[in-house]
């Protein structure tokens, strides 16, 4: 499956032009936190882009968007929920594919806890039917 090959693949994190410097540090431990996730999994990542907009335009860009061993992430370094869900497309055929949500609710349930773990599952629960089969009516939704 593409993206669990091996992980002689160093990830290459980058920005989008005009990223401001302050913003790129904030994202310093999130991106660390990927990198241990991405190790602990055995998952190879080529790059992983990070988009920034100025928050005075609009823009359609979505929060993340995987293509193989890449993705792009346009979202808050804190949205651990959507760097997840990107990084189970890396090693998953098809868009929300059963494969995708397996992998999905393994990594939530893995890496996320507290309030947010119950966020992320009643989201994947309302937003993926691949995920409401996976999870069934275990939330009071």
């Amino acid at each position: 499956m593409p993206g669990y090959q091996s992980l002689n693949v160093s990830t290459k994190f980058s920005f989008s032009a005009g990223t401001p410097r302050k913003v790129k540090a904030f994202w310093g431990s999130a991106i660390e936190w990927m990198k241990e996730v991405f190790a602990q999994e055995g998952i190879a990542v080529k790059r992983v882009l990070i988009h920034f907009h100025d928050s005075t335009k609009k823009n359609k860009c979505p929060l993340g968007e995987a293509d193989g061993e890449e993705f792009m992430l346009c979202t808050s370094p804190y949205d651990k929920d959507t760097i997840l869900h990107e990084l189970a497309h890396v090693g998953t055929p098809g868009t929300h594919s059963r494969e995708w949500a397996n992998e999905y609710l393994m990594l939530v349930d893995k890496y996320i806890d507290g309030e947010a773990y119950k966020i992320s599952m009643w989201a994947a629960h309302r937003d993926y039917p691949t995920c409401r089969r996976l999870i069934g009516d275990v939330y009071d939704i």
